[in-house]
């Protein structure tokens, strides 16, 4: 854009709220971190496992 109409006086105003925009977008403005670590209970974990599986362990032993 800024290529083909730079020059043009109706597109500066536009030009630099779009620059401006998509610096806000832009998700390496700041380095990236790791997140802190979530303390999970049991029951919260529990929810997210399949049908039949408990977080305790498996409630019997297969030997193969």
């Amino acid at each position: 854009m800024e290529d083909a109409y730079g020059d043009h006086p109706d597109t500066g105003a536009w030009i630099e709220w779009v620059l401006d925009h998509a610096a806000t977008l832009d998700p390496l403005r700041e380095a990236p971190t790791e997140p802190d670590p979530v303390e999970s209970t049991p029951e919260e974990l529990q929810r997210h496992l399949p049908a039949g599986w408990r977080v305790e362990g498996p409630t019997h032993r297969r030997y193969y």
